[in-house]
């Protein structure tokens, strides 16, 4: 395997491998060419998306993060990439993120319910967090 990435491989061969290491749940190794692959093609959002999804998965917050922001960046207006964003921000506990997020997706989809009813629950993890005292980390600087 080593050696199909020191040779930079192309696409399909990128594709396979990584169906099949996929289908074999090796997950560290998965990542490694889903990240070649939004290396090769950093205009293709679904891969940014997929990529974020794994990281958040494999506990890489940050990568995760960053991933589904590059995904959001190409394409700001996808409901699936703004709602994985929130779900993220919510899972690690950042609802302030959350809440700009959630009213992206009350800009961008007015008639689905759905980025109200996760604005409603990041401001109701607000206010507990702030009756429990825990403090907030501050929000990350968007890029969509």
């Amino acid at each position: 395997m080593k050696k199909i990435i020191d040779n930079r491989p192309d696409m399909h061969e990128i594709s396979y491998s990584l169906g099949l290491l996929l289908v074999e749940e090796k997950y560290d190794q998965a990542a490694i060419y889903l990240q070649m692959a939004a290396d090769a093609l950093p205009g293709r959002s679904r891969i940014h998306y997929n990529l974020g999804l794994l990281l958040q998965f494999l506990k890489k917050e940050k990568k995760a993060e960053r991933a589904l922001l590059r995904a959001l960046a190409i394409e700001p207006g996808n409901f699936e990439f703004l709602f994985a964003l929130a779900d993220h921000y919510i899972k690690r506990k950042m609802p302030n993120n959350a809440i700009s997020v959630a009213n992206k997706m009350i800009e961008f989809f007015p008639n689905d319910k759905t980025g109200y009813d996760m604005l409603r629950y990041a401001m109701r993890m607000t206010r507990q967090l702030n009756m429990d005292g825990i403090p907030q980390p501050p929000m990350t600087e968007k890029r969509w």
